[in-house]
């Protein structure tokens, strides 16, 4: 795991003094060592000294004590805003529990041989690629400039403030880089903030190769770029992650009080800022035991649930050896790390490609770590020749060589896709434009009476002959209605229809709204796909057959290429309706906001669903996101503040009235991820049984 936190210039001497004299003089510590070419090119070699820390904290030569470009100093912004001055980055790079704990049981260096071998590949393939600085060329344009390297001071610590055993490495690196006219300019922390996850992801992968080739070990299933030894009892590594717990426990109490203060639970971002003020509450100094003395009380503490250290190495390489008899060696192909990419998006980079690698390729134990980190970056050399580069063409101005994109071009931008992708959305935008590219053929016969203009020329469309319908418009607009009016006159004509959703529960109102049978889109697929059949046997689709397809939005480029190419092949029409501005596909999309950008795509202007104009209009400003919008329902009284409990009860007393009254109710949730804090968003939607009666949702 990579941690990166800011150090500021107005606390440089308390940070120096931190580093290099509290932590590094811990009992059973060891002094910071320098790190980086442009620590070399200072002649800084060695243990890193409190005086030498503070005069790059402060933007001065180490050695000569000379300025290194303009001094750090906070500003003051218009709006009286203070902007504090960077002086540094902190990048800690933590051991996954069980390393620790196997180094605190047996002592064995060798833990910690691989641990720095591990920080160092990550730190270089930082200083490879992301020690670039930001040069303004006139009022609004900057380029990406190489540097000649990172200055960093590497403190290694192995135990936590709660005195459980912590392996990690506290990396110091400067503000301050040099350019290759020998100016000196702040280093853009862009790359190395953006991409944590993929450095930490080195450093995971690094370290797990290391000890498979020196000990054998195997390792649980890779979870966001981190795995357990496996066979370490779970139960060892909860009893030392006592600073978790802490973290845990006044972060509880901190929610309790946030609760009674403002009336409501908090929301994702406060969550994050009460974890990290827990954090720094909880941060007591350390008891300045010694690690001879703490291993001791370590082995003790393990021996207490019934654990020793030679029980546990012993189980480790027992189920090591069992699992390695049983482990297929499949070696990933760059079509697999493609394939990874795509599911995932678009376009992607050198740190995104890197990012997949670790997370997928599994150890391979007659490498060591060092000879891994170049695996590594071989494989994203490799992957690389297989894509397709999107960026400006090599003769269009000066390179970067670190990775030989154009210095106008931030590092950190994606550039890359595959023909595969290209290729499915050329084939989509160019089957639109074919199928649109005759005059409109709507049906005459649609009984449009109480429908507004715009929903009315959709239900013609609809109902008409054009092999592609481009239908958009947002919650409240009508769709509904619409399509249930345009699939009347469809079987009026005794036309077939068939409807399909990205959900089964958006599929199932879909049914039951309209009339029309309908599906997941991903069942249509397989059914016709694998079987050569359509969903059940008695549904027929003749060519001439419309396939309504709901939420169209939220279907991925793939799934969208695959249905339009057996709508093709099957000589069937396509109805895309649903809104780009609202939920997007879970994976790669966003081919429908482009269909209706560059095609003939109808759209419905009035909403109809609520009864007052403000909600109208501030439900469109909120489609838009425009956070205004959320002004009008404050001052409405739509937002009830109140803690978690009281709105359960709310929620649970207003659908069981409103239930039992024959009436609808929908609710929106937010599940919340425990181990990250992020929120991710679901809606349920319950109907009473008498489908005849339908009242406005209470929300």
């Amino acid at each position: 795991m990579l941690r990166v936190t800011t150090i500021y210039a107005s606390g440089a001497a308390a940070s120096a003094e931190y580093y290099a004299n509290y932590l590094a003089q811990a009992p059973g510590e060891v002094p910071g060592v320098w790190a980086g070419t442009q620590a070399a090119d200072f002649g800084l070699d060695g243990d890193v000294s409190q005086d030498d820390l503070l005069a790059l904290l402060e933007a001065r030569d180490p050695v000569s004590g000379t300025p290194l470009g303009r001094p750090f100093s906070d500003r003051t912004m218009s709006n009286g805003r203070v902007e504090r001055a960077v002086a540094g980055f902190d990048a800690t790079f933590s051991a996954p529990k069980s390393v620790s704990v196997l180094w605190a049981l047996t002592q064995d260096e060798r833990l910690l041989d691989a641990h720095d071998i591990a920080v160092s590949a990550a730190l270089a393939h930082l200083e490879r690629f992301g020690s670039t600085t930001r040069i303004r060329k006139g009022s609004d344009k900057r380029f990406h400039a190489d540097t000649a390297g990172l200055t960093i001071a590497m403190f290694r610590q192995t135990t936590s403030r709660a005195d459980d055993p912590d392996l990690h490495t506290h990396s110091v690196i400067s503000n301050k880089v040099r350019t290759a006219d020998g100016r000196w300019l702040a280093l853009d922390g862009a790359y190395m903030k953006k991409h944590q996850r993929m450095l930490g992801g080195i450093y995971q992968s690094v370290l797990r190769n290391e000890l498979s080739h020196r000990f054998g070990f195997e390792w649980e299933p890779i979870q966001n770029g981190q795995a357990e030894i496996a066979a370490v009892p779970k139960d060892v590594l909860r009893l030392f992650s006592k600073r978790t717990a802490e973290v845990e426990a006044e972060l509880g109490t901190k929610i309790e009080d946030f609760i009674e203060r403002q009336g409501r639970e908090p929301s994702q971002w406060e969550r994050a800022a009460l974890t990290r003020e827990a954090a720094v509450d909880t941060r007591s100094k350390k008891t300045g035991i010694g690690v001879e003395d703490l291993r001791i009380r370590w082995t003790d503490e393990a021996a207490s649930i019934g654990w020793s250290w030679p029980e546990i190495i012993d189980q480790a390489l027992e189920v090591a050896a069992e699992m390695g008899r049983q482990r297929r060696v499949d070696n990933l192909t760059t079509l697999d790390i493609i394939d990874h990419l795509t599911a995932e998006g678009s376009v992607w980079n050198r740190a995104d490609i890197m990012k997949a690698v670790c997370d997928l390729e599994r150890p391979m134990r007659l490498e060591d770590g060092n000879s891994w980190a170049a695996t590594l970056e071989r494989a994203c050399d490799t992957v690389m020749r297989g894509c397709i580069g999107l960026d400006p063409d090599e003769t269009a101005g000066p390179r970067r060589s670190s990775d030989g994109r154009s210095v106008w071009v931030a590092p950190t931008s994606r550039y890359m896709t595959s023909d595969r992708i290209l290729g499915e959305e050329d084939f989509i935008i160019s089957w639109a434009m074919d199928a649109q590219d005759s005059e409109p053929d709507p049906s005459p016969t649609v009984e449009v009476e109480g429908l507004d203009v715009m929903q009315a020329e959709v239900a013609r469309a609809v109902a008409g002959n054009d092999r592609l319908v481009l239908a958009v418009g947002p919650a409240g607009a009508g769709k509904t209605t619409t399509l249930r009016t345009a699939v009347n006159d469809l079987h009026h004509s005794s036309r077939q229809v068939y409807g399909v959703a990205p959900s089964a529960k958006a599929a199932r109102v879909l049914e039951r709204e309209t009339g029309v049978r309908s599906d997941t889109l991903a069942k249509l697929l397989y059914e016709w796909e694998r079987k050569g059949r359509p969903p059940g046997a008695e549904l027929n689709l003749p060519p001439g057959a419309t396939v309504l397809v709901d939420e169209a939005g939220m279907v991925g480029t793939f799934a969208l290429g695959r249905l339009i190419s057996l709508a093709d092949r099957q000589h069937w029409r396509l109805v895309l309706i649903g809104d780009h501005h609202q939920l997007q596909a879970v994976g790669r999309g966003g081919m429908f906001h482009e269909l209706c950008l560059t095609g003939r795509a109808i759209e419905l202007d009035r909403i109809h669903r609520f009864t007052e104009p403000w909600e109208a209009a501030a439900s469109l400003q909120l489609r838009h996101g425009d956070p205004r919008g959320l002004d009008a329902y404050i001052k409405h009284d739509r937002v009830m503040a109140g803690p978690l409990e009281d709105h359960l009860k709310l929620i649970a007393d207003t659908w069981l009235d409103t239930t039992s009254n024959g009436g609808t109710t929908a609710i929106t949730a937010l599940r919340m991820n425990t181990s990250t804090g992020s929120t991710q968003s679901s809606r349920t939607c319950e109907w009473t049984p008498d489908r005849s009666r339908r009242t406005p949702a209470h929300r």
